[in-house]
């Protein structure tokens, strides 16, 4: 999309690349440190200590395997897998001329809005404008990014389309006790008597020792239930590596109405890209907890 990401924090703000708007989106808790603590980091540490040696030594290597598979973006600019995947997946604002469709104004959308009595689905229609793209060469002036809208005034968390029997309703969200789930960590919520786990695997350390944030490679988030007697554990997300930006889950809730906890997870890898995915549990298979029906990648400026 046609913004920044300036710090990630509880609410975080999103900067557009329009001068002077901005969006607010939910997201975790602070967990990269500025240039100024690195800095700080860096003249604590003495030059030529056996510490400083024996520190930075180990930190040239990041342990990161080049055959591990990211899941499901593959990468940023290859979204051929996409079609496997039954729903198409938006939000409002702008975006680059590749992440929008034409077609896209024409699709039977529903949103999870929110509004002061809390979160909602309903059906709603977009708006599709051209408006330039700061980034890219505008076509013999004509402008060539998209600018999304829905005909909803309330604030829009994720619109998606080509998912059967959704019906209108309210949603109650299931409040986690964090929303980033880092190696070696889980979370736990019930719903139904039924207990779910977020879970995660792989390779967590700090470049520095006095650093707030990690470096983490090989991750794997999971979520395990043990439903009708039978323990399902299930891949939701797969990454080798991150730059400056970690795997989130934005809402926990009954999406689908069919009384199951539903998530929409920011599975990118990099800090200048958004890549909500939606994980529903009506269509989840016999050894399924949730089904992934699609993502959306939108890049920033």
């Amino acid at each position: 999309m046609l913004k920044n990401i300036i710090r990630l924090s509880l609410f975080a703000s999103f900067i557009s690349c329009k001068s002077g708007e901005a969006k607010q989106k939910p997201v975790g808790k602070d967990i990269f440190a500025m240039a100024d603590s690195m800095d700080a980091a860096d003249s604590a540490m003495p030059a030529g200590s056996v510490k400083a040696d024996e520190y930075y030594a180990n930190a040239d290597g990041n342990n990161e395997d080049p055959n591990f598979p990211n899941y499901p973006l593959a990468s940023f600019g290859d979204d051929s897998t996409l079609k496997n995947y039954p729903a198409t997946i938006l939000t409002t604002g702008q975006f680059h001329e590749d992440e929008v469709s034409r077609e896209d104004a024409g699709r039977n959308w529903y949103g999870i809005f929110q509004n002061k009595d809390g979160y909602y689905i309903d059906t709603t229609h977009i708006t599709t404008k051209r408006v330039e793209d700061p980034v890219a060469e505008d076509e013999a002036g004509k402008p060539t990014g998209w600018e999304v809208k829905t005909t909803n005034t309330d604030t829009s968390l994720l619109l998606f389309a080509g998912v059967n029997g959704i019906k209108k309703h309210q949603i109650k969200p299931v409040s986690l006790s964090k929303n980033i789930v880092w190696p070696g960590e889980s979370v736990t919520y019930t719903n139904n008597g039924i207990t779910y786990t977020l879970y995660a695997t792989g390779n967590k350390r700090k470049e520095r020792p006095n650093d707030e944030y990690y470096i983490v490679t090989s991750y794997r988030l999971f979520i395990k239930a043990t439903i009708n007697g039978s323990e399902h554990t299930q891949l939701l997300v797969s990454c080798r590596s991150f730059d400056d930006v970690m795997v989130e889950v934005l809402f926990t809730g009954d999406i689908d109405g069919d009384n199951i906890p539903d998530l929409i997870i920011n599975t990118s890898h990099h800090y200048n890209v958004e890549a909500p995915a939606l994980y529903l549990s009506k269509p989840a298979g016999s050894n399924e907890v949730l089904k992934l029906m699609g993502w959306h990648v939108s890049v920033g400026c």
